[in-house]
């Protein structure tokens, strides 16, 4: 069995993997296979590529993609240069856009030329001029507009060692690495700022608590831009030194064809996923006897659904996942030890060392089977929320995350 590594930065977590199993499988994509020394190397180059675009440590680069190779060259290569991710949905539009970028102050854009029902290049063109902190766009997989560079260049881009070696020294666990803007309860998005430390500390409690391996292959449809995708995913299997099925678009016969194709041993999805995986008729021909576990987390999962994946798949346990952005990721997962009838009506227990209380209006700390509001401790939490000082003094006391959600603890905790 693997032991999960314990890296103190994202991307010595890579560096980890590529020394140990630099020719094992680490990202599918298209039926390409990427190695963790692949990974590694052409990290470095874009790394490298950002350096010479005059990116620093602490500047923010916002990312527009689908689950793809490029997407992770930008993550690990800003987490080597000490450079913060700004997750972007493709899904977002102008309002989005606009705030969320003058917000964060992002310096730099890396964005797909063009998905089905949105031009990007034809938009940062007219829209360039309300981001005013944007200075740079890099175009993934596709030519952009004057004065932009391509991904293509990026990867392309020699390494000067000494200065990547400089840039990587000077990262520390405490550095924000991603940030993850959620609308939460208030209208105005809130931007999570994850650090390497409250990423990885997320990422290493799931590894360890699923149990994961280098035998073990998940599809990964999840976006990365929210931490479904790039904590309880990505980064978690990168630990255990799992191999990752990258999924562009979440469609649920391809997520069955590439389960089936390449042998996946872990089905992480969100209870909508779920559903749509279990109506599509390639399920009939899938022998789902290689899943050992199915992973439902992002919103609460009906009875009904939990029953059915239960007996779809067969060899599985069948977990469910709490977590929020302020989280990094995962917080509670069902334990293994959790018989089904438990699992249909818990979201689980806190994993790793990570704890959690029952208060009510008032702060006080409630007993065993009363309903009050969730509050959870530990290196997961996100130190703040991105220039939100008013936003971090409502949801961050004295450590603790208070979620808005509510819940209580029964008699096991």
């Amino acid at each position: 069995m693997t032991s999960i590594s314990n890296p103190e930065t994202v991307w010595e977590a890579l560096k980890e993997a590529a020394q140990a199993s630099p020719d094992r499988s680490a990202y599918i994509f298209m039926s390409e296979e990427i190695t963790f020394q692949d990974m590694d190397e052409r990290s470095d180059r874009v790394a490298a590529g950002l350096l010479s675009l005059g990116i620093k440590k602490g500047d923010r680069i916002g990312i527009i993609g689908l689950n793809q190779p490029e997407w992770v060259y930008l993550y690990f290569a800003a987490a080597k240069i000490g450079a913060v991710v700004v997750g972007l949905s493709v899904r977002y539009r102008s309002s989005e856009f606009e705030y969320i970028l003058n917000h964060s102050e992002t310096c730099t854009v890396a964005t797909l030329p063009a998905i089905p029902d949105m031009n990007y290049v034809e938009f940062f063109q007219e829209f360039g001029s309300k981001v005013p902190s944007v200075k740079q766009y890099i175009f993934i997989g596709g030519q952009g507009f004057e004065g932009s560079t391509t991904m293509e260049t990026l990867l392309n881009t020699e390494v000067d060692r000494g200065a990547l070696d400089k840039a990587q020294a000077a990262v520390t666990p405490e550095d924000l690495m991603m940030i993850i803007y959620t609308s939460g309860t208030t209208g105005i998005p809130k931007g999570a700022a994850l650090s390497h430390r409250s990423q990885l500390a997320s990422a290493r409690a799931q590894a360890e608590h699923t149990k994961i391996t280098e035998a073990d292959v998940v599809p990964l449809a999840l976006p990365f831009n929210h931490v479904g995708g790039i904590t309880c995913g990505l980064l978690t299997t990168l630990l255990g030194r799992g191999t990752c099925i990258l999924i562009p678009v979440f469609d649920p016969g391809q997520v069955i064809q590439l389960a089936a194709k390449y042998g996946a041993t872990i089905m992480p999805g969100v209870p909508t996923m779920h559903t749509l995986v279990l109506m599509n008729e390639n399920l009939s021909s899938w022998d789902t006897s290689n899943i050992r576990l199915v992973i439902s987390g992002g919103s609460n999962s009906e009875p009904d659904l939990l029953t059915k994946l239960n007996q779809v798949f067969p060899n599985a346990s069948v977990m469910n996942l709490y977590g929020l952005s302020e989280s990094s990721g995962a917080v509670v997962l069902s334990p293994w030890e959790s018989d089904f009838e438990t699992t249909l009506r818990s979201i689980g227990k806190p994993i790793g060392d990570f704890q959690v209380k029952v208060v009510d209006d008032d702060g006080g700390e409630l007993p065993v089977d009363e309903t009050g509001e969730l509050y959870f401790k530990g290196d997961a939490v996100v130190p703040a929320y991105f220039r939100g000082d008013a936003e971090t003094a409502e949801a961050f006391r004295d450590g603790w995350l208070k979620t808005g959600d509510m819940g209580y603890l029964d008699s096991k905790g």
